[in-house]
């Protein structure tokens, strides 16, 4: 069996439930870039959900983001208050916000304490969803041409969208 053939039997859920689950929880007050998980060169981490609630009763801006040195990158920008309940957000299959190897988690408030529970996984490369067969690929090196069950041997053009 091939290296290609064992990739594309590897089921989604293998790639989602890769690396070690993290749970993240803590307080934070009116603060710039607090440091939730600190970046580790080798590693990343993949946020798949967060809660956060305050007890201020005035709007706070919060945001999340992965930092590195002195620039962050935000993958969420909202605002929060007690009376509109606990701000909670999954995101769905593929869409999870993955760092860069090393970047930092890191949320941001305007005002008063906010409360965060963060769930996600600590990996060691960012894995793609898919793959696309198409000529050149670094596993076909060796392969002259696809396998059987490919687009382009039923006759198929790479234009078809098969």
């Amino acid at each position: 069996m091939s290296l290609i053939s064992s990739i594309k039997t590897r089921r989604v859920e293998d790639i989602m439930n890769q690396g070690y689950r993290a749970s993240l929880t803590g307080t934070v007050a009116t603060v710039t870039d607090n440091v939730i998980l600190s970046g580790v060169a080798d590693r990343a981490f993949v946020c798949m959900s967060f809660i956060l609630t305050t007890d201020s009763a005035s709007n706070i801006s919060v945001s999340l983001g992965y930092r590195t040195g002195s620039t962050t990158t935000k993958f969420f920008e909202g605002y929060l208050t007690a009376a509109g309940g606990p701000l909670s957000f999954t995101y769905g299959m593929g869409d999870e916000k993955y760092s860069e190897l090393g970047h930092s988690l890191v949320i941001t408030t305007s005002a008063g304490n906010v409360k965060y529970s963060i769930n996600g996984r600590v990996i060691s490369e960012k894995v793609p969803l898919g793959y696309i067969e198409h000529l050149g690929a670094p596993a076909h090196n060796t392969s002259p041409y696809f396998p059987a069950e490919s687009g382009r041997d039923r006759g198929q053009s790479e234009s078809s969208g098969f």
